[in-house]
């Protein structure tokens, strides 16, 4: 590529950072884009186009209707992002010093196609980030509010593992013993709750369907025994959720149904639910 390509990119690139309505280009870091768009007509039309466009985008963020459950979905996306991430990382150089670099802005006929969507979404992470939860400290709420929204995302895709009695499940996520083992429990494996792997374990009594989400992790505060039950409408259903932990493991039992269908499901000889 020439000294005018290379030339003619880092001005685009400049360019793709202006925010619409703002003053941008005055920053003295873009000042070779403001003498480039007073020599180039070409050149200020397509920036003005871009800013246009930018323009239209975000009055696409504004007045769109959020879904019931939205804010506690981004809430329990945000947990995840929050847990500790697995041992073993490998640690990144810092780069040497540079001028700061906004990100780009791209893919703008895709963003206007699904301003909607986008716009709900954006919206929430901009309440979740600059509200009251924007500490985005991870709780037992923010356990549940994970496994609530693994829950309706399994029960939307229709997934199915392997039988418990046929296939035997990773020894490392055992089912919990504070739960009734019946003939027809199915196991699979999960990646990305809690920024780790885990097991989730899908039980169904008559019509009522549940499932254990098994991962590793130590939660202050979280009891040893499935011991408090609430209801949960993070994902437009209502459900019921336990949380405890157990030998370096947390355990989640979600149940699509009241707290009544939930106990059906324990143990009782390890004690009443309280």
């Amino acid at each position: 590529m020439d000294d005018r390509s290379n030339h003619d990119h880092d001005a685009l690139e400049a360019m793709e950072v202006c925010r619409p309505g703002s003053n941008d280009i005055s920053d003295p870091a873009l000042a070779f884009l403001a003498e480039e768009l007073a020599a180039n007509p070409d050149l200020s039309k397509r920036y003005e186009q871009l800013q246009g466009l930018d323009g239209k985008i975000a009055e696409a963020y504004k007045n769109v209707p959020v879904p019931v459950g939205m804010a506690d979905r981004v809430l329990a996306f945000l947990a995840l992002s929050q847990m500790e991430e697995p041992t073993g990382a490998a640690e990144v150089e810092a780069a040497p010093e540079e001028e700061p670099v906004v990100p780009r802005r791209r893919l703008r006929g895709w963003l206007l196609a699904t301003g909607g969507v986008l716009a709900t979404a954006a919206a929430i992470l901009v309440m979740v980030l600059t509200g009251p939860h924007g500490d985005r400290s991870v709780t037992r709420e923010t356990l549940i509010r994970a496994a609530t929204v693994q829950f309706a995302g399994a029960l939307e895709s229709g997934e199915q593992g392997e039988l418990m009695d046929a296939v035997s499940p990773p020894a490392a996520y055992p089912f919990s013993s504070e739960l009734v083992r019946s003939a027809n429990i199915r196991w699979r494996e999960i990646s990305g709750f809690l920024g780790n792997s885990g097991v989730a374990y899908d039980l169904i009594q008559g019509q009522t369907r549940a499932t254990l989400y098994v991962v590793r992790g130590v939660l202050a505060g979280l009891p040893t025994a499935p011991a408090e039950v609430e209801s949960s409408a993070a994902t437009g259903r209502q459900l019921s959720v336990g949380a405890w932990q157990s030998n370096g493991l947390l355990y989640v039992l979600v149940v699509d149904g009241n707290p009544g269908q939930y106990r059906r499901f324990l143990d009782i000889t390890h004690g009443p639910v309280t």
